[in-house]
């Protein structure tokens, strides 16, 4: 498999020098949202994470089973076959395994299996060993070569911490692959991998490990970025790139970059290093330990006024969020030790009633890790009632107020997951028949019966479809088909009117009526 690495950047973005922050790209013509900005290749240096490695294609990164909330739901299985020479990496088909084989992972293979489960790399160590492997067999091509080791490392900046970890890790990688590779050398490689990783994507259900490109890693932060990394759908078909249904522009990509909205000429294009979710404070904190920067983007300046604001002007009720947040978060701790930690974290959740006309105290502080942390725990325990409250409150409040583009990838996502769990409601499989019964029943002690659940499943599906064909991911139409079909439910407005099921909602979400139209609004749903 010979890398498709991209060294040119296109005609519609540019490389300039930006004030203390070295270089960024720029658009270099007005771009639709409904356009793609860049095409890139399969990653060179990268690597799966080791606990998706079981069900991810060695070869061509489609997966057998997504890590999602309901894991049983969504793609179709895929078989994958173990290598019979490492016995770790798997692949889907035997052109996979050969494409693989001849590319990189014949120099891999007695390195995994020497090192076995028990003592299997991290995968930081396997992308820097992959690259130096490559390099000392000749077969890493000069450009990209210098492409990735002109990349900015801090290695400056880390080496006058003294020894780390990452040290250790470039001498793991020097011995494993018997390299005569300088360590200075490895430990730069370790650097830039720590400096420039983003997520190796899927196409809707996050991240299976860590990778490095030379031209995402010229892209600058905004904690309201404009543009995102978007894998398209066909790359989640098995042994897509060798696929005669595909052009060839197809199979030599692997990536996109697309806009989050409309952007004008000269415009600066960012991406986000890390979701917004969290507090100012937490994300610059991210940025310090990992970028070595602080963010001064425009969200980062509104949230610091609004916390100044609320401090001065509501102190009691930013004190008693405060003590909210830090007794959640020692629930969310607390989860996979004692059971009843889950009932005292949903507690705590529906006690922020009092905060839920202040949207910049909850969507910036604990309130959106809860949540997420009840969606994967109430799944795993099939109690799909908390599953869809807590993915409920994210895409209706925390969401919209805190990601750019009504397509981005963590909106998509908890729109899926929520598709998903409306039909584990509606439509249960034969080992969901048992749970979903007391699900429901709790949901319409809340005041949100089975006819305004499938109204909710209709709109939000008509708002997913809507988001999508207005964008430059229209493509995963095709992943998200499933959920046009109705679930054999009546149609139309099911026997429910708009407004009934509204009000079913608000009072699930424990909103008053004007927030409640301000969170519609915001949604756009």
């Amino acid at each position: 498999m010979q890398s498709q690495f991209h060294s040119g950047i296109g005609h519609t973005i540019k490389l300039k020098d930006v004030d203390g922050q070295g270089q960024g790209l720029f658009a270099t013509e007005d771009l639709s949202i409904t356009d793609k900005v860049c095409s890139l290749g399969y990653p060179t240096m990268m690597a799966i994470g080791t606990e998706a490695l079981p069900t991810t294609c060695y070869s061509c990164l489609t997966i057998s089973s997504p890590a999602q909330a309901l894991p049983h739901r969504g793609i179709e299985p895929l078989a994958l076959k173990v290598c019979t020479g490492c016995h770790v990496v798997r692949f889907c088909n035997k052109n996979c395994q050969a494409r693989a084989w001849s590319a990189y992972h014949k120099y891999e293979c007695k390195i995994f299996r020497k090192c076995g489960w028990n003592f299997f790399p991290p995968h930081v160590v396997r992308a820097v060993m992959r690259i130096v492997l490559l390099q000392d067999k000749g077969v890493l091509p000069d450009e990209e070569w210098t492409q990735i080791t002109s990349l900015t490392s801090h290695e400056d900046i880390i080496r006058e911490s003294g020894p780390s970890n990452l040290t250790m890790m470039a001498e793991d990688v020097r011995f494993l692959a018997k390299s005569t590779m300088s360590l200075e050398m490895i430990e730069k490689l370790i650097f830039i991998m720590r400096t420039n990783q983003i997520e190796l994507l899927t196409s809707i259900y996050g991240g299976i490990g860590s990778m490095v490109d030379p031209l995402l890693s010229k892209f600058n932060h905004s904690c309201a970025a404009n543009v995102m990394v978007y894998r398209p759908h066909w790359t989640m078909s098995s042994g897509w790139m060798s696929s005669t249904e595909l052009s060839e522009e197809e199979r030599m990509t692997f990536l996109k970059v697309i806009p989050l909205r409309n952007l004008r000429e000269g415009e600066e294009l960012t991406i986000s290093y890390h979701p917004p979710t969290s507090s100012v404070h937490e994300r610059n904190a991210k940025y310090k330990e990992n970028y070595y920067f602080e963010c001064q983007c425009e969200r980062c300046i509104s949230d610091l006024k609004e916390e100044t604001k609320l401090r001065v002007h509501q102190p009691d009720m930013t004190a008693r969020f405060r003590k909210w947040e830090a007794q959640t978060r020692h629930n969310l701790q607390q989860l996979g030790l004692r059971s009843s930690a889950v009932t005292e974290t949903i507690q705590s959740l529906d006690d922020i009633q009092s905060f839920l006309n202040t949207p910049s105290l909850y969507t910036t502080g604990t309130f959106p890790t809860a949540c997420g942390a009840l969606v994967g725990h109430s799944a795993g325990i099939r109690a799909f009632d908390q599953t869809l409250i807590n993915c409920l409150r994210l895409y209706f409040l925390v969401y919209p107020y805190r990601f750019e583009g009504k397509h981005n990838p963590s909106d998509r996502r908890i729109m899926i997951t929520l598709l998903e769990v409306f039909d584990a409601l509606l439509a249960p499989s034969q080992d969901e028949v048992n749970d979903h019964q007391k699900s429901l029943q709790d949901l319409s002690a809340r005041g949100l019966s089975r006819a305004s659940l499938i109204y909710w499943r209709e709109r939000i599906c008509a708002d997913l479809r809507r988001r999508l064909e207005s964008s430059a991911a229209k493509d995963l139409l095709v992943l998200v088909k499933r959920w046009y079909e109705p679930t054999g439910e009546p149609t139309g407005v099911h026997g429910i009117q708009q407004e009934v099921a509204e009000e079913a909602m608000r009072t699930v979400l424990r909103l008053d009526e004007s927030r409640w139209r301000d969170v519609l609004a915001a949604c756009g749903c």
